[in-house]
């Protein structure tokens, strides 16, 4: 890849971040950091220590197997039009039940919304380059702001 593409990966990925700082930024009214911090320790049993190390997994381990079968796989391997319908709508269907006991009906499916453009957008980043590295780097982005806004409802 040319430096060129590098450049335009990263914009991209410092975009995905921007956007899910944004939409925080703007939801967070309507947010209860609390129960999610309830949730995360009790439910779950990620405390502040631990926090950081499961922020890492899904940062670059968790995100990977995303990729690796939302568009490594079922992209890939499906007909493109099928690809183009499945993958996104799966992608963003599986994200749901992480988020579904945080947050009211109407942020799940603005959730749900953004999760299906991102979908899409991974794909076509992936078509364009034949690879799944390329949403991958984008989609740490994503997840390191995701991370960094939930090291600020342990630690803020």
């Amino acid at each position: 890849m040319n430096s060129r593409k590098w450049i335009r990966l990263g914009l991209l990925g410092v975009g995905s971040a921007g956007i899910v700082l944004i939409a925080y930024i703007i939801c967070e009214p309507f947010i209860d950091v609390t129960a999610i911090k309830e949730d995360l320790i009790n439910r779950l049993g990620i405390t502040g220590d631990l926090f950081i190390y499961v922020g890492l997994y899904i940062a670059f381990g968790n995100s990977f197997l995303e990729e690796y079968f939302f568009r490594g796989f079922l992209f890939f391997k499906l007909p493109r039009k099928w690809g183009y319908i499945y993958s996104p709508l799966l992608f963003a269907s599986y994200h749901i039940p992480m988020i579904m006991l945080w947050f009211s009906p109407v942020l799940i499916f603005l959730c749900f919304v953004g999760l299906l453009v991102i979908g899409f957008i991974f794909q076509w980043v992936n078509e364009k380059q034949r690879t799944i590295w390329s949403s991958w780097v984008i989609h740490i982005c994503a997840d390191v702001m995701i991370i960094a806004i939930g090291f600020s409802i342990f630690y803020g």
